[in-house]
């Protein structure tokens, strides 16, 4: 697990700032990502490797892209994996059981598209604090 995980940031390292997807303007300029984001199969190692590894073959996984998380793969046996990114510098692979899945993956997969929409992080948690209040997430 370590090695992965040293792997994994040496691959992050050689990337450099070139790593983060930029979108286009209505120009066609290039308007950089207000995320950092990895290439996929980083992100997807990355997200695995908060798993056991007798869980991490038939585990759903998201990944953060420059429109927000999407599922990468399916999984079938009730885990997803994922980067919480709870703030525009971290990165923190996470695995939920079916239960986080149902419940806490929502309030991630929002934060991460409002990040990527340029949103600041102490107002999504604002939002997000909403959300818990209203009753959109448990």
């Amino acid at each position: 697990m370590t090695w992965l995980r040293f792997g994994l940031l040496a691959l992050l390292a050689a990337a450099g700032p070139g790593a983060a997807t930029a979108t286009e303007s209505a120009d066609g300029d290039p308007v950089p990502s207000p995320v950092e984001l990895l290439p996929e199969t980083c992100e997807m190692e990355l997200a695995l490797s908060a798993a056991p590894p007798h869980l991490r073959p038939d585990a759903a996984v998201y990944g953060l892209g420059p429109d927000g998380y999407r599922k990468l793969r399916d999984g079938s046996n009730g885990f997803t994996c994922l980067v919480n990114r709870d703030h525009p510098r971290v990165l923190k692979p996470t695995c939920f059981d079916r239960e986080g899945a149902d419940t806490v993956v929502p309030k991630i997969l929002f934060f991460g598209q409002a990040l990527m929409d340029g949103e600041p992080a102490a107002a999504v948690r604002e939002k997000v604090q909403a959300g818990f209040d209203e009753g959109r997430f448990r």
